[in-house]
């Protein structure tokens, strides 16, 4: 496969001052990481849809409003990269549960201004360009 530019979405869940996250299972990602949902675009869809379905897949809710509040330019290496779109979730249907407990172990609500260390890096560049209050970031993850 010749390599590309994937495009991807993270999304932050959010009640008040507390953000939704999930911990990966360490066959998954190799560790185990808190991350937010997230995936990637598929073809023909849109960036709201991607969040909206990421959001159910992952989180099993239903988001009814939905914000995209930074893009992110996720180079892991000279094959693999990501421009990632980081969106916000306030409302939903559902109660938040794993739907993907293959590949996460946990879901927990934790306070915004006080996250855990071992975090997935895709997932904290989304989390820190949206507290800075920038759209874009740049960089190596």
């Amino acid at each position: 496969m010749t390599p590309t530019v994937r495009v991807g979405c993270g999304v932050m869940v959010l009640d008040g001052n507390k953000i939704l996250l999930q911990k990966s299972n360490p066959a998954y990602r190799g560790k185990d990481t808190w991350e937010v949902a997230g995936g990637h675009v598929e073809l023909g869809e849109t960036i709201e849809q991607a969040i909206i379905r990421e959001t159910l897949e992952e989180f099993c809710i239903t988001a009814t409003e939905v914000e995209i509040v930074c893009v992110c330019n996720q180079i892991y290496s000279p094959t693999k990269h990501y421009i990632s779109f980081g969106g916000v979730v306030r409302k939903w249907h559902g109660t938040p549960k794993l739907g993907e407990p293959d590949k996460f172990t946990e879901l927990k609500w934790f306070d915004f201004d006080d996250l855990p260390d071992n975090f997935f890096k895709p997932s904290l560049q989304v989390i820190n360009t949206y507290k800075s209050g920038r759209w874009f970031a740049n960089g190596t993850v």
